[in-house]
């Protein structure tokens, strides 16, 4: 299996909607509330997982079960057209972290309209700063022939102080409208969140924005 590393907080010091299986190397929410689980899939023969342990993807299931079938409706994300370069951005899944105004405040600026301009940099400085986005609600599409963002192997999962946990890799997350691939998803950690298996800062992880 693809290992899973939790960073910054020893394992028994996850927060209690989550458990954490040194067997298989999973992290999963608590049966209560049938939420997300984190699991590095076995590819190769005998290996299991389906289509995800095929690929070598990690999974990340949030919800009620779900077929595979199932394909989910187009992302509630906006795009923006740059040289050589598609930005999209989820206002649902963004949680402020603020890297993209740091990074390229000449593409992104809060207060603009629009806010994010491809065009203002080139398509290399552009796909850098959406990929230090954590959340994910900032992804590119290269349109110059380059690759698209390359996720991290193995994936990586980081337990913060809010409580939310930080994935990055290679992801199939399951969502009560369908699986989607994902390089990075910030996951809810106390199940108060109304989109889940993202967070977004209706639970306590608020107090700490």
């Amino acid at each position: 299996m693809f290992p899973i590393y939790v960073c910054g907080k020893e394992r028994g010091a996850l927060p209690p909607e989550w458990r954490y299986d040194p067997a298989r190397a999973t992290l999963k929410w608590k049966d209560a509330f049938s939420g997300p689980r984190v699991h590095g899939a076995a590819p190769g023969p005998g290996g299991g997982g389906g289509a995800a342990a095929a690929t070598g993807a990690a999974v990340v299931t949030g919800g009620a079960a779900m077929s595979g079938e199932r394909r989910p409706p187009h992302p509630a994300a906006r795009s923006y057209d740059g040289d050589g370069i598609t930005v999209s951005y989820d206002v649902r899944r963004c949680l402020h972290a603020a890297e993209c105004v740091r990074g390229l405040p000449q593409v992104f600026e809060v207060g603009r309209r629009p806010w994010i301009m491809p065009r203002n940099a080139s398509a290399d400085e552009v796909a850098e700063t959406v990929r230090r986005c954590p959340s994910g609600a900032l992804v590119c599409h290269r349109t110059d022939g380059m690759p698209d963002e390359v996720p991290d192997v193995p994936a990586h999962v980081s337990l913060h102080e809010d409580g939310v946990l930080h994935v990055r890799g290679d992801l199939e997350v399951r969502t009560p409208d369908g699986a989607r691939r994902e390089t990075r998803v910030m996951l809810c950690g106390c199940g108060k969140t109304g989109n889940t298996p993202f967070c977004d800062h209706s639970g306590p992880c608020a107090d700490h924005v």
